[in-house]
């Protein structure tokens, strides 16, 4: 049986054309998980730059493409 990975909850704390800041509460302080997201956000077609803080459990995203096609 495969264990099923659990994701943290995050939520979008702000959001103005091409800049998005999103939270993880959970993980503050976690500075493995925070740069595992910042290799994966970079991977995300449209996404210039990403600047995560693990101290704030905060995340910038900087991106070119719509914020569906981020999520995708």
């Amino acid at each position: 049986m495969r264990a099923v990975e659990v994701l943290p909850s995050a939520f979008l704390v702000h959001h103005i054309g091409g800049r998005t800041r999103i939270r993880v509460p959970s993980r503050r302080g976690d500075a493995a998980y925070f740069e595992q997201l910042d290799r994966v956000f970079l991977g995300c077609p449209g996404v210039e730059d990403v600047q995560s803080n693990a101290l704030t459990g905060s995340v910038l995203l900087l991106h070119h493409c719509g914020l569906d096609a981020v999520w995708e």
